[in-house]
């Protein structure tokens, strides 16, 4: 028996073909879903590459990180900050402008209504917990947004990313993708990924939301802001005149 065979071996040195296919067989699946996501997949194959994969894997998609007003997509960002590998690689916080509007609640009670008159029974019991799940949605928001829980999560996150970087770079946009890809609207059988979540109808834009929660947080936080954009060019000078007043001297903007 050679002398090296009775040290176990360095799943490292392995060649990268046998490496991909075990990082297939944690995934469970066929091909090729492990190429469309594989630093995920490298993260569950074992203990050996959980640490490097994770460290690699804050650092491709988590220096500044991009959420959602929602209960899910915020606590993901809190955990996110505060973990002991990814925690030093988010520098800054994207808060989507976008939220949940009125006119979804019309399409989905217009379709309820078309069950109703054409007897659907299956049609108005998947309706009416659209309907209920939106309620729920819009509880949520209130409850985040007037309630103040958004910005007390907003407010832990920027508190973690001061202790690594000592300042934060914050930004408000409408998001193509953000934690979660819309997870978060979990009480509705569609998600943000979907195309009925992806009807501009069904959303408002409300930035100023966004950008009072932002700096409200960094206040509390007591975080320096050393970067910020935002996303709705029309609204851009009005934003500026505030921000230039309200947020800490060491805070400069993006032209």
């Amino acid at each position: 028996m050679p002398p090296n065979m009775n040290h176990p071996p360095n799943l490292l040195s392995l060649p990268n073909e046998v490496l991909a296919t075990i990082c297939a067989q944690t995934e469970g699946r066929e091909w090729p879903e492990i190429f469309r996501h594989p630093l995920k997949f490298l993260r569950l194959t074992c203990k050996h590459l959980y640490v490097p994969a994770t460290k690699e894997f804050a650092k491709r998609f988590f220096t500044k990180p991009g959420v959602m007003v929602n209960t899910y997509s915020l606590q993901a960002l809190v955990d996110i900050c505060a973990h002991p590998i990814m925690g030093p690689y988010p520098r800054g916080i994207t808060l989507d402008a976008r939220r949940f509007g009125i006119d979804a609640c019309r399409g989905i009670n217009g379709d309820l209504e078309d069950s109703i008159t054409n007897g659907d029974m299956k049609s108005m019991k998947k309706h009416g917990n659209e309907l209920q799940g939106l309620l729920e949605v819009f509880e949520e928001d209130a409850i985040l947004d007037d309630g103040g829980l958004a910005i007390d999560l907003l407010t832990k996150a920027l508190k973690c990313i001061k202790a690594h970087h000592g300042a934060a770079s914050l930004a408000v946009h409408t998001l193509c993708g953000t934690i979660g890809e819309g997870k978060g609207l979990g009480k509705l059988p569609n998600d943000r990924i979907t195309t009925w979540c992806r009807q501009d109808d069904n959303w408002d834009i409300r930035p100023m939301s966004a950008l009072r929660m932002l700096v409200e947080a960094a206040k509390r936080s007591e975080c320096p802001v050393n970067e910020f954009e935002f996303g709705v060019a029309e609204l851009e000078q009005v934003v500026k005149s505030e921000l230039s007043t309200n947020l800490a001297p060491a805070t400069h903007l993006l032209d």
